[in-house]
């Protein structure tokens, strides 16, 4: 494991491989599951990302990808009331 992050109710683990994997709420898709689903055990988060660096608030993720963009999953800060829960979503203008 190479970093831990938690969130308002949610952990993500970044490994060695760059995969995250997510566990806690997901009401907001906040762990990148494709669901809304709570998680108790780690998951991994959906699509074949690989993150070099995670960053957690209380109702998204965020990682920077190993191939450039930043993505974010849950309840994303777009003027948007909308969650991504489905996979990780390239942020504009970073």
């Amino acid at each position: 494991m190479v970093a831990l992050v938690a969130g308002g109710h949610h952990t993500c683990a970044l490994r060695d491989d760059g995969t995250a994997w997510c566990c806690g709420d997901n009401l907001y898709g906040q762990i990148g599951v494709g669901d809304g689903y709570t998680r108790f055990a780690p998951a991994a988060v959906a699509g074949a990302d690989r993150f070099v660096s995670l960053a957690a608030g209380d109702n998204a993720t965020c990682g920077l990808r190993a191939d450039g963009p930043a993505a974010c999953w849950g309840r994303l800060g777009d003027a948007t009331a909308s969650s991504q829960t489905q996979w990780p979503t390239n942020v504009a203008g970073l």
